[in-house]
């Protein structure tokens, strides 16, 4: 056999006597098959066990694998020729020897001894190469959407091999993607999961990260790796020792853009078969409704007292939650800040604010002026908006300072506050916040958001883009052009 490094698959045997009865029943088939790969003028032919199991009752058996071996892509390239090439690639049948190897076994190998082993990996079908996106070049500016040339931020990646699940590891087909400000710059949830085994010394899962390289808390995106990006999908393939998941299941985690992705199963987080859409859990019930939550009742500690309060970036995800749960809860008044008449109308008719401000229009200024002293103010936007804030906060107000929306594309000085003395003169607050920190707690606000849900007292308009990872980038720049209402997310399964 040559010294192989890539295998093609070219077909498949299946043999009503399963490989636990023993090998001479199945070894004349299969021998039959490597035969025939010989004769037809290919390279070596090689058989290896897939997990593919039958039953004798129902007329199916184990299926085996066919092979050809080759040292390299390359190899088989310039055996095959380029145009049959790429259409294999396309179909999925060449993968490396060493994502095979491990799950299954060679079985010319296996005829020779009587004792072999195998894993006990189960899967659902599921392609042998994927499509990603990755980080190519750090933003100073707008993000360049190019994901084709390679000079923009981003690469689209093709036949990229899938992994398949070592022990305690689950393979997910990746259905949706989320669509978040903090990729851009530096503010929010990421991949955290306290004393969790898999995590590295910062806490986060070795998945790729934000696009800045400043100070933060959380390391950046890896040059050369998938975005980082809060995911719904569902389980294809599981290693050994994954109790308590089942192939099907959907699961939330941060698997990054691109369409399969292996995850130790204890950063998954099980989504209730009940829940119709799983990619609720992206949104209405994911963590910008947990942000909208602890940001309000115990960053800025809200109370029946507080009389006015103000969210800016309204009609975004986050915002939406919190004018919802401000209303919920009795306060007097919610004023929201949005941009455009139709995501004031928005914000008013159908999130239920008292009144709702349009930062681009030309009385913006005098608008909020007119509002009066504010107590609480939960912020996403940070800049011009948060200093006018400042200016009117009431006596022991208490800003929750979420985002900083209007800062992220910034590529010279930010925004200089002036109003911030007024800080010390009004006894007020400005407490920053990361929803990692309040991630043990999620078990406290969840039954509450979803009793709400339930009862239809909370929503969230979802911005659903079409047409697979190839559209997250474009889904990325539209949140800082605001053509979304909502929670955007991308659609990334195409079948």
């Amino acid at each position: 056999m040559i010294n192989s490094d890539v295998w093609l698959c070219i077909g498949s045997v299946h043999c009503l006597t399963t490989v636990n009865e023993g090998q001479g029943d199945i070894a004349q088939p299969l021998l039959a098959k490597v035969r025939e790969c010989a004769e037809s003028d290919k390279e070596p032919g090689c058989l290896t066990f897939r997990t593919s199991r039958g039953s004798k009752e129902e007329g199916k058996g184990d299926e085996f694998m066919v092979y050809e071996e080759y040292a390299s892509r390359e190899a088989l390239r310039t055996h095959r020729g380029l145009e049959a090439f790429l259409a294999l690639a396309e179909s999925g049948l060449i993968i490396r020897k060493e994502l095979i190897l491990g799950q299954e076994f060679k079985l010319y190998n296996s005829l020779l001894s009587p004792s072999h082993t195998y894993t006990n990996t189960t899967s659902a079908s599921s392609p042998s190469t994927q499509s990603r996106v990755i980080l190519i070049n750090r933003p100073t500016g707008d993000i360049n959407p190019d994901i084709h040339s390679g000079k923009g931020t981003f690469k689209l990646e093709k036949y990229i091999p899938v992994e398949q699940p070592k022990e305690g590891q689950a393979l997910i087909k990746v259905e949706w993607s989320s669509i978040d400000p903090a990729m851009r710059g530096e503010i929010l949830l990421s991949v955290y999961f306290m004393d969790c085994q898999y995590a590295d010394e910062y806490g986060f899962l070795n998945v790729a990260g934000w696009l800045d390289d400043s100070r933060s808390y959380m390391p950046p995106v890896p040059l050369n790796s998938a975005m980082r990006a809060g995911t719904v999908g569902s389980i294809v393939a599981l290693g050994p020792n994954t109790e308590g998941f089942s192939i099907g299941d959907h699961v939330s985690a941060y698997l990054g853009w691109q369409e399969y992705a292996v995850a130790p199963v204890g950063a998954l987080q099980k989504i209730p078969a009940e829940l119709k859409e799983p990619e609720k859990a992206l949104s209405v019930l994911g963590v910008v409704a947990q942000t909208a939550y602890w940001g309000l009742f115990d960053v800025a500690q809200l109370t029946s007292k507080d009389k006015l309060v103000v969210v800016s970036g309204a009609a975004g995800a986050v915002g939406s939650i919190a004018i919802q749960l401000a209303k919920l809860t009795g306060r007097e008044r919610v004023v929201g800040i949005a941009g455009g008449a139709d995501k004031c109308h928005y914000v008013k008719k159908t999130l239920g604010a008292d009144e709702c401000l349009d930062y681009k229009s030309a009385s913006f200024k005098e608008d909020l002026k007119n509002l009066g002293f504010v107590d609480v103010y939960f912020d996403n936007v940070g800049g011009e908006i948060l200093d006018m804030i400042m200016g009117q906060l009431a006596v022991h107000a208490r800003i929750a300072f979420c985002g900083a929306i209007s800062t992220y594309n910034s590529t010279g000085d930010h925004y200089a506050l002036k109003n911030y003395v007024q800080l010390l003169m009004q006894k007020a607050k400005l407490h920053g916040f990361i929803i990692m920190d309040y991630v043990p707690r999620f078990g406290e606000s969840l039954p509450k958001l979803s009793k709400w849900y339930l009862e239809g007292k909370l929503q969230l308009a979802e911005h659903k883009i079409e047409g697979g990872v190839e559209q997250c980038v474009d889904a990325l720049c539209g949140l800082f052009t605001g053509v979304n209402t909502g929670k955007a997310m991308v659609h990334i399964a195409k079948d």
